[in-house]
């Protein structure tokens, strides 16, 4: 996993090395039964008080075509993360990077105040 403000400037967080699942192993294999010849696909945790003050429905109305739509259409947000949470987690996947990563940030920008 990646961190930063941008690709140019990302610094490695962690690497995930072992055969235990974890935080984008989930998303990782998600993604691969979406599209099995490899789209672009960026992880989502944010951990904000905010996520747990906006419900679920107001999100997911916020979010609106940002979602992924199956069958209709395989690009878009997936949220993984619980009604309630204060966490934000999901990933976004989209056939060129810079897609997954406009629907990544659409999405981390309802956590912000």
């Amino acid at each position: 996993m990646l961190i930063g403000e941008s690709l140019d400037e990302a610094a490695i967080h962690w690497i995930e090395c072992n055969a235990r699942w974890g935080g984008v192993s989930i998303p990782m294999t998600v993604g691969g039964r979406i599209d099995p010849s490899g789209s672009a696909l960026v992880v989502l945790q944010r951990k904000s008080p905010l996520a747990a003050q906006v419900e679920m429905e107001a999100m997911l109305n916020q979010l609106g075509d940002t979602l992924l739509r199956l069958p209709d259409r395989r690009e878009g947000v997936v949220l993984l993360s619980p009604p309630d949470s204060a966490h934000l987690i999901g990933f976004a996947i989209a056939q060129q990077e810079d897609e997954a990563l406009a629907f990544a940030q659409s999405a981390l920008r309802l956590t912000e105040g």
